[in-house]
This record gives structure tokens, C-alpha cells and sequence, in this order.
């Protein structure tokens, strides 16, 4: 059975260590809901752009055409953009 007095009693008077104790527990729970809000935005915006990403790679970006002659130095061979 819970104790009925405790409602009843007078509060006691706060020293100020228990003040600063609530303001800081406060401060604390606030910059923690701040950062996670944050982390959140930052993890949607990833998210997002992942997808994006993902699309973009799932299209054929081009052909490569060892049989075109080779460009500049001899290096490197043409990519050519298909139109499809």
C-alpha cells in the first residue's frame, strides 16, 4: 500500500545543489533531444540520397566501345552515352 502522509506533508525546501541538479538534468535531456533531432535530419537526408543513388546505378550510364580507336595518349579508350 502506498503511503497517503507523503501527499499530505509540507514540502521540504530545496537547497541549491537539488536546483542545480534539476537545471542540469534539464540542460542535459535538452542538448540530447537536440542532437538527436539533428541525427535524425542528417539520416533522412542520407537516406534519400541513397535511394537516388541506387536509381542512378540501376541505369546503363554507357557502352564501352574497345573497337573505336583510342584517344589521346593511348590510354584510355571512348565511352560513348547511350540514347536508351
Amino acid at each position: 500500500m502506498f503511503p497517503l502522509t507523503a501527499f499530505f506533508e509540507a514540502p521540504k525546501e530545496s537547497t541549491a545543489l537539488e536546483i542545480v541538479t534539476i537545471f542540469l538534468n534539464a540542460g542535459t535531456f535538452l542538448v540530447v533531444a537536440i542532437v538527436a533531432g539533428g541525427l535524425a535530419e542528417r539520416f533522412r537526408s542520407t537516406q534519400a540520397e541513397l535511394e537516388t543513388e541506387q536509381t542512378n546505378l540501376q541505369r546503363p550510364r554507357g557502352v564501352h566501345r574497345p573497337d573505336l580507336p583510342l584517344g589521346g595518349d593511348g590510354a584510355s579508350s571512348r565511352w560513348i552515352e547511350s540514347t536508351a
